[in-house]
């Protein structure tokens, strides 16, 4: 009663937990008519999309160390407005000695690569989230402390990535690269989820990474 209460719920982002937590209301419900017996339960609800972003920030933090890699990195604009908001790019890198920035969000989502068809449909790219990389990425080009090379969206992928449809050598903003990238996971279930094909994915993420990043 108390999860099904929970102020988070009522947030629009997690009112999908909802259906969740009625299911596991019958099955408790359930257990208790069978045995006749009241009993104590303990659950937990994961938000796997933000052990993506962490993920990805643990991965390449331990891969590249000459950059930082920022998962708390707030942008205020409009601040003294009404309108005034806190913008949060889920990873911002940043190379103290070159100050080159490289900018991400991380996607827990769908990703094969399929392209829209108009109308309204956006394909595997979700319209939000391009443009808000995108107000991300515009943010950072306008910092003239720093400069932009690279931003993008980064997917666990189903079908097998091609760089050829997911990097763009230029972006809608100005100068830098912009990519849909991310761990291509296509062959992973066909290896029976061999820890050994993932860690082999990773390798071939981060050494993309790192070219892009030169």
């Amino acid at each position: 009663n108390q999860a099904q209460n929970h102020k988070s719920l009522l947030n629009p982002i997690y009112r999908i937990y909802k259906n969740v937590l009625y299911y596991a209301e019958l099955l408790i419900n359930l257990e208790s008519i069978k045995s006749g017996k009241n009993f104590e339960y303990a659950g937990y609800l994961i938000d796997v999309s933000e052990l993506w972003e962490l993920y990805l920030a643990n991965l390449l933090r331990n891969n590249l160390p000459e950059w930082s890699v920022n998962t708390q990195f707030e942008i205020d604009v409009y601040k003294n407005t009404f309108y005034s908001r806190k913008l949060i790019p889920d990873l911002v890198l940043k190379n103290e000695i070159t100050k080159k920035i490289a900018v991400f969000d991380a996607k827990y989502k769908r990703m094969n690569m399929q392209k829209g068809s108009g109308d309204g449909n956006f394909g595997d790219l979700d319209r939000s989230d391009f443009f808000q990389i995108h107000t991300y990425m515009s943010y950072f080009q306008g910092n003239k402390d720093n400069e932009l090379i690279t931003g993008g969206l980064l997917y666990p992928f189903e079908t097998k990535y091609n760089e050829n449809k997911s990097c763009s050598g230029s972006w809608i903003g100005g100068n830098g690269i912009f990519i849909v990238d991310g761990i291509d996971l296509s062959g992973f279930e066909s290896k029976n989820g061999s820890m050994e094909e993932l860690y082999n994915q990773e390798t071939i993420f981060i050494d993309r990474i790192k070219e892009i990043l030169k």
